[in-house]
């Protein structure tokens, strides 16, 4: 009986103080493992919270310091379960949801990355750690827009973490890239507002006030639009597309002095540029200062025989001189140089049409040469229109009419197509269409001009 009471009172003691044991075993192994990962042993840590953890599986800090030290060993899957563990023990906790969210970003599964860390920024909006991942997350899923305001809002909270600045810079360079994308788009108003919004990360940006000024540009902005496209040039003067794009500004606003200037001294930086060489010739040429021109293209000519765009402008230059048999001699030219050339016929028959004033049989050459021209370029609103004005002074009303209704069918700016339509409409007896078509070539002048500097920027090579 004393055996049997004495067993009792054994088991007794075990019942009453194992709890007890079990709590100062579970404080023990905590505080050693706690300290472990504190000192950066995570390997000796581990052992100790894994313990902990198979005693009392709702042990908050033990399950956040293992997912931290997986995490540390390069072992970010071993580390998933305890960060889920940790959130659903404190779904309030900003620190398990951002631990979650980083763990996710590091396994790439992006899908689960952005929800969490956008709970962690919800539950604290001052929370660096978790802005600075949900950026990371959505410039990893390519939704650049949503990650430059994310990490923007880290940077405003840590201004001293290069990591977060450089994320931020990245990130800012993306969205430039994807504006000068909207603007080859020709949305102009999405690149001005993406511009805008990273503007603090492009204080000193030849590039971004390069962009922003044309967008403005082309929203007849001009003001700021001349700001920011001189500001371009003053930063990066040897620039060739600055220089074009401010040159360009000024042509079409009718400044073309300014232009001028800003060509040639484009020309002292990059003498040898043959974009900038065409866009003072033009400048040139909206002045009437032929002579002068001419010069440039021809000396350009000699240079670069094989640029076609210089043969275009000469061409248009010594038609407006009236200098038609070298219009003729320079489409032979170009024919030496590319006989598949549609302009080198248009140039022979635009030179021919001009010769007959004095000389009415040329215009049938004329013709022939123009429907050459056409034959093997459909697409030649010049060719087409000269071609109707040619068949109208041999009286083929009907042809001429289908020419020049084909010219603004390819080009409905084409304002010398639509004065000379109206006056064969008014010399057919219809009125109504003729002052119809005088609107539209008022309409159609300045768009014209717009273009014809365009084919500078777009058409001539790079400089090699």
């Amino acid at each position: 009986m004393a055996i049997a009471h004495g067993s009792a009172i054994l088991v007794a003691c075990i019942t009453i103080f194992a709890p007890l044991l079990q709590a100062h075993d579970i404080a023990t192994r905590l505080q050693r493992g706690l300290s472990a990962a504190t000192n950066g042993n995570c390997e000796a840590a581990l052992a100790e919270l894994k313990a902990v953890i198979l005693l009392d599986a709702g042990v908050e800090v033990a399950l956040n310091t293992i997912g931290v030290c997986e995490t540390r060993l390069g072992r970010p899957g071993n580390a998933t379960k305890s960060f889920e563990q940790v959130t659903k023990l404190a779904p309030a906790s900003w620190q398990g949801w951002t631990n979650l969210g980083a763990n996710y970003l590091t396994l790439n599964q992006l899908d689960k990355a952005v929800p969490a860390l956008r709970r962690a920024t919800t539950l604290n909006p001052k929370a660096t750690s978790a802005w600075s991942n949900l950026g990371l997350a959505f410039d990893a899923v390519g939704r650049h827009e949503e990650s430059w305001r994310s990490l923007d809002r880290a940077r405003r909270l840590d201004t001293r973490d290069p990591e977060i600045e450089s994320a931020w810079t990245q990130v800012a360079k993306k969205l430039v890239t994807k504006a000068a994308a909207y603007i080859e788009n020709q949305e102009y108003q999405k690149a001005k507002s993406l511009l805008l919004e990273v503007r603090n990360a492009f204080p000193n940006s030849a590039v971004w006030h390069n962009l922003l000024g044309y967008s403005e540009f082309k929203l007849m902005n001009r003001e700021p639009a001349l700001q920011h496209l001189q500001r371009a040039v003053q930063l990066q003067p040897d620039s060739e597309p600055y220089l074009l794009d401010l040159g360009e500004f000024f042509l079409v606003n009718r400044a073309v002095d300014a232009a001028r200037l800003v060509f040639e001294a484009g020309l002292k930086e990059l003498p040898s540029s043959e974009k900038l060489q065409l866009g003072l010739a033009m400048a040139f040429q909206l002045n009437k200062k032929y002579h002068e021109s001419n010069l440039i293209l021809r000396s350009l000519l000699v240079a670069k025989p094989q640029l076609e765009l210089t043969y275009d402008l000469l061409g248009r230059s010594l038609e407006n001189t009236g200098e038609f048999s070298e219009m003729i001699e320079l489409g032979t030219r170009l024919q030496s140089v590319n006989q598949a050339s549609s302009l080198a016929w248009y140039l022979i028959g635009a030179g021919l049409f001009g010769k007959a004033a004095e000389d009415d049989a040329k215009l049938t050459e004329a013709v022939l040469a123009l429907e050459k021209s056409l034959s093997r370029d459909p697409s030649s609103t010049n060719a087409h229109f000269l071609l109707g004005k040619a068949s109208e002074k041999l009286g083929s009303t009907e042809k001429a009419l289908f020419e020049l209704k084909e010219t603004l069918r390819l080009d409905p700016h084409h304002q010398s197509a639509h004065y000379v339509l109206a006056q064969l409409y008014r010399k057919t007896g219809r009125s109504d269409l003729a002052a119809a078509e005088m609107e539209e070539h008022k309409l159609a002048l300045r768009h014209r001009e717009d273009s014809f500097f365009r084919l500078i920027v777009t058409a001539a090579p790079q400089n090699k």
